[in-house]
């Protein structure tokens, strides 16, 4: 924060931001990659579960759904 508040940023801007920290440990660094169709390329069990998939249609990244019991 130290870095970036000095710059030039309006102050309109500098009030719409939210940054947060979580600290999360997980057996995995990364996030799970899925391709266009949904299936996983890159797997990585991490505390958030989430899904990366570079695609706009996809939603870019999206939570791992929780299975049914």
């Amino acid at each position: 924060m130290q870095d970036f508040l000095p710059k030039d940023v309006h102050p309109e801007i500098l009030n719409g931001i939210n940054i947060f920290r979580m600290n999360l440990c997980s057996a995995d660094s990364g996030v799970t990659q899925v391709n266009s169709t949904g299936s996983v390329t890159t797997a990585r069990n991490t505390a958030l579960q989430y899904r990366y998939s570079g695609k706009w249609n996809r939603c870019w990244m999206g939570k791992v759904p929780i299975p049914k019991i």
